[in-house]
């Protein structure tokens, strides 16, 4: 238990337990339900993927409507369920399978003493799992680059960032988009390591370029804007590879096309836009359009 194997388990447990102490002082002292109109739209979204009404949402957002119109769909009713045109599917998709898998109860039972949504807990915990995770990631990373202190270093300034430990009791999507983000790194990385150090070839670069790349396209299905991370993710190609690096960079828009396509499809067939009310964002709360008058 001092050497070798032994201690490795034991620092691991340990700082498994730290954690675990960690989330449960700030959940405690600092959780105070969903505090975004964001959140509860992901949430409301992936409760009906769950009960098995589509990706369908009952939030009234006239632009919405206007569009599904635009689009031949019909006068789209107020009182009923049309679908959603303004959130990125990933994270509603994923806590709809957490839902389907947890004992989610949605009714509030007694009203006049109600502090904390059941659900909205669950949700906490997952995304406090997945932070969990990516500073997992972060230090097997950071050792792999670096050396033990570098790596140690790194999980305690994440895992102490009092702003990371706020998104994870948000309900957004933030944390998984840290831990697919030091994905797509540790796939860049091992690309240019083996390319640098063991001369590995363009079979076995090729997926691997591929994989970035769909992994941004996971990126960009979790939150449209990080769709933009594909533009880098090809110079870096380009630039740190010294042969094939054209192939590579198209490898990798390749696998960003492959998953980004069937959502975008499904967008322009209901909307007739490729991101729907998201791609107005760039007009969104300024001069013309304040607040939300868009």
């Amino acid at each position: 238990m001092e050497v070798g194997s032994g201690a490795n388990v034991v620092k691991a447990f340990t700082a498994v337990l730290a954690f675990i102490a960690l989330a449960l002082t700030y959940d405690l002292r600092e959780y105070q339900n969903f505090s975004t109109a964001e959140a509860m739209d992901a949430a409301q979204l992936a409760r009906n993927l769950a009960e098995g009404r589509g990706y369908t949402t009952q939030f009234i957002r006239p632009l919405d409507l206007h569009l599904l119109r635009e689009r031949g769909g019909g006068d789209p009713r107020l009182d009923n369920s049309h679908p959603d045109l303004a959130n990125a599917p990933g994270w509603p998709f994923l806590l709809a399978g957490l839902m389907q898998k947890l004992p989610f109860n949605h009714a509030i039972a007694q009203p006049k003493e109600f502090q904390r949504h059941t659900p909205e807990l669950w949700i906490a915990w997952f995304n406090q799992g997945l932070f969990f995770l990516a500073l997992c990631l972060l230090f097997f990373l950071a050792r792999w680059l670096f050396d033990d202190l570098v790596a140690w270093l790194s999980v305690v300034v994440l895992g102490g960032a009092e702003l990371y430990w706020r998104f994870s009791v948000s309900g957004l999507s933030t944390l998984l988009l840290v831990l697919e983000f030091l994905l797509l790194v540790w796939f860049l990385a091992l690309a240019e390591k083996g390319a640098r150090e063991r001369k590995w070839g363009i079979l076995r670069l090729a997926p691997l370029a591929l994989i970035a790349g769909a992994l941004v396209g996971v990126c960009g299905l979790t939150r449209y804007a990080c769709g933009w991370l594909i533009l880098p993710v090809a110079v870096y190609f380009v630039i740190a590879f010294q042969e094939r690096r054209l192939t590579l960079a198209l490898a990798a828009v390749v696998g960003f096309i492959v998953v980004m396509t069937p959502w975008i499809s499904r967008n322009y067939e209901v909307s007739g836009t490729l991101f729907g009310t998201a791609g107005y964002a760039l007009y969104e709360d300024g001069e013309r359009f304040p607040g939300n008058n868009l």
